[in-house]
């Protein structure tokens, strides 16, 4: 059965496509330390590497992306066919992206950079009528104590400090992004690997 131009257009007018950005300071060593190339993805680099809490943090000092363009962004993913953007707002590493008061290992406080591009960006889906959403890893956080997938900093990691993590950074993070950047059209969580199924659902209720 053959599909004609004008159905194959009507069909691709109707698809809900979105794109997905994954961005964080792991560009800064863009998949290579100490001068070695890195097996995998770029953004776990830290887990990959194991590279301790303390010398992966000096990567912000680094972070300085000047020329970023929410706008431009936004009109690279209209042109694209786009009805939604998602972005990283704190990726396995712990950083976050965006402005947050509940850690300081964030874009604004720790980098050169001092801008929160999730506003800005934030700002131009609505100017541009884009639906935006965040991708926040609730469980993996390699970073802080109490996040899982850090066996080299922090290997007598217990339940009790998983617990303080979620209360004391992922809970008020999420609160901080559902309620600074407008409205938000989804909260794209990952690999859940220590997270218990009553603690989901506290996020999910969230």
């Amino acid at each position: 059965m053959s599909i004609s131009d004008r159905d194959r257009l009507q069909w691709w007018s109707k698809a809900r496509f979105g794109m997905f950005i994954h961005w964080g300071i792991y560009s800064v060593p863009a998949g290579r330390w100490k001068d070695k190339k890195i097996a995998g993805i770029a953004e776990w680099l830290m887990h990959k590497a194991t590279v301790p809490v303390l010398e992966y943090e000096r990567l912000a000092s680094c972070f300085n992306p000047v020329q970023y363009d929410a706008e431009e962004w936004v009109n690279l993913a209209r042109q694209a066919g786009a009805k939604y953007i998602v972005i990283t707002s704190k990726h396995h590493d712990g950083f976050a992206i965006f402005d947050s008061s509940a850690s300081d290992y964030n874009i604004v406080s720790s980098t050169p950079f001092a801008r929160d591009p999730i506003k800005e960006l934030a700002e131009a889906c609505k100017k541009a009528g884009m639906k935006l959403g965040f991708y926040y890893s609730q469980d993996q956080d390699w970073h802080h104590p109490g996040g899982s997938g850090n066996y080299w900093d922090y290997p007598k990691r217990t339940s009790a400090d998983f617990a303080n993590y979620l209360e004391e950074k992922v809970k008020p993070q999420l609160r901080e992004l559902l309620t600074s950047y407008g409205p938000i059209s989804i909260i794209w969580f990952d690999t859940p690997y220590t997270i218990s199924h009553d603690q989901s659902v506290e996020l999910q209720q969230l």
